[in-house]
């Protein structure tokens, strides 16, 4: 999550020269420009953020770190947690911290990074399971393109996401979207999710993932379940698209699907820990039978 803007420390961030750092910056302003509500407070917040990466550029750190800081400085300043309410590019409206408003919003329904292929768009009519939904941007628009004869299941792990996630359903009035409180896994559990304070999406239950980090993290007891009990409880036996982000521990989600997986729905996974564990996950639902397609660290895999 949050690709664009924030990469983990040892992953290779692509080259920025001073032409595309530009283009990147003008093009993340004028999208504020395509929602409504807390305009100011989403233009500062960009202008901000880029302006500490570039102040820890100068000072010679590479781009990795002076993204970390500038995360940092964001979050010691209070902005990245604070509330805003926005009306999306897709019409619904949303209460999300303002980090969200202003790049995730932008990732997720302009550049449409879970969807750039259309056939992993969510289609009148169909399932869709949302796993990691974060604050519910994904969920909302799924919501939005399945319509009412649609389901939309989302489950989150994280207490202060959750709420927001229900929120936003409700602001929607979507009857037909259902939260779950839980982290998806391997198997049944009380397990650890480590909280960051640089980005609300960057939670993590994966141990591996966040060794040798610098920053400390806040370790929060959760309930993991397995996605096909998950489904079970809510009373649905398939789906048609899931979409995995969870901070390094979508293997554990796949390993705790077989019965899901079996009805061969579609996914589009983004697998955070490098090229090692990508071709895990890719190894894994090959040998399920899935074509796979692969941009950067997110995965579209069908049958």
């Amino acid at each position: 999550m949050l690709r664009v803007w924030f990469y983990r420390v040892g992953s290779v961030a692509p080259k920025m020269t001073p032409v595309i750092a530009l283009r990147n910056i003008l093009r993340d302003l004028l999208c504020q420009f395509r929602m409504h509500g807390a305009l100011w407070r989403r233009l500062g917040f960009v202008l901000s953020y880029y302006r500490s990466y570039a102040n820890h550029r100068r000072r010679g750190l590479s781009q990795a770190d002076s993204r970390l800081e500038a995360l940092g400085e964001m979050a010691r300043l209070g902005l990245s947690s604070r509330i805003v309410r926005v009306r999306l590019p897709n019409g619904a409206q949303a209460e999300v911290d303002l980090s969200t408003a202003s790049f995730l919003a932008k990732e997720l329904l302009i550049d449409l990074e879970y969807g750039r292929l259309p056939q992993f768009r969510p289609h009148p009519g169909q399932t869709v399971v949302d796993v990691g939904a974060h604050q519910g941007l994904f969920t909302l628009d799924s919501a939005l393109r399945v319509g009412p004869s649609g389901h939309v299941v989302s489950i989150e792990a994280s207490p202060k996401n959750a709420r927001l996630l229900e929120q936003n359903i409700f602001l929607n009035g979507l009857s037909h979207v259902k939260a779950i409180h839980t982290a998806a896994g391997d198997s049944p559990r009380e397990d650890i999710l480590h909280e960051t304070n640089l980005a609300s999406g960057g939670h993590s239950l994966s141990r591996q993932l966040i060794a040798g980090e610098r920053e400390k993290r806040t370790p929060r007891q959760v309930r993991v379940d397995t996605l096909d009990h998950i489904l079970e409880l809510a009373g649905f036996n398939r789906a048609d698209l899931i979409k995995i982000d969870v901070e390094g521990f979508c293997l554990n989600v796949l390993k705790g699907a077989t019965k899901t997986l079996a009805s061969r729905p579609r996914l589009v996974m983004e697998v955070e820990g490098g090229a090692e564990e990508i071709a895990k996950v890719r190894e894994h639902v090959e040998a399920l039978g899935y074509r796979v397609v692969a941009f950067n660290a997110i995965l579209y895999a069908e049958v």
